[in-house]
């Protein structure tokens, strides 16, 4: 009850009345540049019912911030001060913000191929032996779907096993080496080579793929390759002979004095020591065609020898190049590559296990031409192993001799003990 009279009858001049208390209260509090629009802030509450001025009131409320500043007593309009966005303006910039890194986000993701590489032996990885035959070895590379590569290339790098702590491989400069490293283009996704493992051990074998468009993948295989059981066999017939020989020196040699003891076993040691050495090479060089295609280092155990086709004729095109390195005297295909599409040159970097010597035959096919033919003979230079590479062996033979030696002696000293 305003003036004798409620809100929903309310007269004109108590409503004038009102709007001139409200214009005095806020022209104290806010100054006169406010008091306009507070007094009628003040009046319109009085005249709109309740459920629209709460309407307004949230509008207003969300829509438009005023400054909470007092402001000054010169003669300024309040819309030299525009209006503050409070929620709005916030929200646009953060969902701006969002949806750009969703968006940069989902289409990384999608720009960012995935590939898969595969890894196939033939014989299988289980069946594979030192020396025995050369095994194939073809990568498969694949897209996120399954479907084969048609454009790239695959860089091979293959490392030798680690030595061993005890007994040595037949090829101790080989353990621990990098044996191969080459770049093969890749045909309906594949990319196929042989090679012979010289010594047993877990190899590594590291692919780096990169597509047309410059994105890749890498991947490390294992490759374990087992000892053939027959060495095996052969090395504990022989250390039951070296058991026997000292078991036998035992019993031969035990008598009151010693030095028949120290004879036995020192000689022992020099026909070991001679056994387990090695030799040297004979010197030889390497015999090369002036005319060949082929450019190949100096060969020497332990290290790559960088290997080199060029075409004599730079103009032709579609040009594949089948290359084999064979081990004479074994007679066993150590490297080989059948039809690798070369657009200029191919090169490699193989390592030679042993002081042998090799035949690298190679071979270029052009369409409506002849095969082009290049032969060339490495002879590698080989290097001793490392006596701390033997010493182990050594030391482990000694010992079963040593063993022998010790049940010889108590067989002997048992069979003729004293009669109580």
């Amino acid at each position: 009850m305003i003036c004798g009279q409620t809100e929903k009858a309310l007269p004109f001049n108590c409503a004038g009345k009102l709007r001139g208390l409200f214009t005095t209260i806020s022209e104290r509090i806010y100054g006169k540049n406010s008091s306009y629009l507070v007094g009628i802030s003040a009046v319109g509450t009085a005249l709109v019912p309740d459920q629209v001025r709460h309407i307004f009131i949230d509008l207003r409320r969300h829509s438009i911030c005023r400054p909470g500043v007092e402001l000054s007593s010169s003669a300024r309009h309040l819309a030299q001060r525009p209006p503050r966005p409070c929620h709005s303006a916030l929200s646009l910039k953060t969902l701006a913000a969002s949806a750009g890194f969703l968006f940069l986000l989902l289409f990384g993701i999608a720009g960012a191929e995935e590939f898969n590489i595969f890894l196939k032996t033939t014989p299988k990885i289980e069946l594979l032996r030192p020396f025995a035959d050369p095994a194939t070895l073809s990568l498969l590379v694949t897209r996120a779907d399954g479907r084969p590569v048609t454009q790239g290339v695959v860089a091979i790098v293959l490392d030798a096993p680690k030595p061993g702590t005890l007994l040595s491989t037949d090829f101790p400069l080989v353990e621990g080496s990098r044996l191969l490293e080459m770049v093969l283009p890749l045909r309906r996704g594949r990319a196929e080579w042989k090679y012979l493992f010289p010594i047993r051990g877990n190899y590594r074998l590291s692919v780096n793929f990169v597509d047309a468009d410059g994105q890749g993948t890498s991947k490390d295989f294992p490759i374990p390759v087992l000892e053939e059981r027959q060495k095996w066999l052969w090395l504990g017939l022989f250390c039951a002979g070296l058991f026997l020989i000292g078991f036998s020196a035992g019993r031969i040699f035990t008598t009151p004095a010693r030095g028949g003891m120290i004879t036995a076993l020192l000689a022992l040691s020099l026909a070991v020591v001679a056994n387990v050495g090695g030799h040297d090479p004979p010197p030889t060089q390497a015999v090369s065609n002036p005319q060949s295609a082929l450019e190949i280092d100096g060969a020497v155990v332990g290290k790559l020898t960088r290997l080199r086709w060029r075409p004599s004729d730079a103009a032709v095109v579609n040009r594949q190049l089948s290359l084999a390195i064979t081990h004479l005297e074994k007679r066993k295909i150590m490297f080989a590559v059948d039809r690798v599409p070369v657009a200029s040159e191919f090169g490699l970097k193989f390592h030679y296990p042993d002081g042998a010597e090799y035949r690298v035959n190679a071979v270029a096919e052009s369409p409506g031409q002849a095969p082009v033919r290049a032969e060339q003979l490495v002879a590698v230079t080989g290097i001793e192993p490392a006596m701390m590479a033997q010493i182990p062996a050594l030391l482990f033979f000694l010992s079963v001799i040593l063993l022998g030696l010790g049940a010889g002696r108590f067989s002997f000293r048992y069979h003729h003990r004293a009669p109580r």
